[in-house]
């Protein structure tokens, strides 16, 4: 089943990575949208969101489009048995991820 720290862990930075970065292709689709856009308020708000991913991810708060709501999808194998401790881990992980996020 794995280390019950690790995993507690790797939930938590998980979640506070998550929450405080944009992929590398969102980044440069936002990036690439404002280069052709055409109309300043829209432009205006691709910069700021572009901005805002910097911010967070160097200050490591959460970004602006993040409700703050924890959305979770575990990818498992077909023969992986899960026990409810893992479950508990995950939770757990994400109890304290939330609490390292401002």
């Amino acid at each position: 089943m794995g280390d019950p720290e690790t995993i507690k862990e790797v939930v938590a930075e998980t979640l506070v990575e998550a929450s405080t970065t944009f992929r590398k292709d969102q980044v440069l689709a936002y990036e690439k949208a404002a280069e052709k856009e055409n109309n300043a308020n829209a432009r205006w708000v691709l910069e700021r969101l572009l901005e805002n991913a910097k911010v967070a991810e160097e200050s490591r708060k959460p970004l602006c489009n993040d409700t703050g709501i924890p959305h979770l999808y575990l990818e498992i194998g077909e023969e992986v048995t899960i026990h409810g401790k893992f479950l508990e881990m995950v939770k757990e992980g994400v109890r304290i991820g939330l609490q390292r996020l401002p």
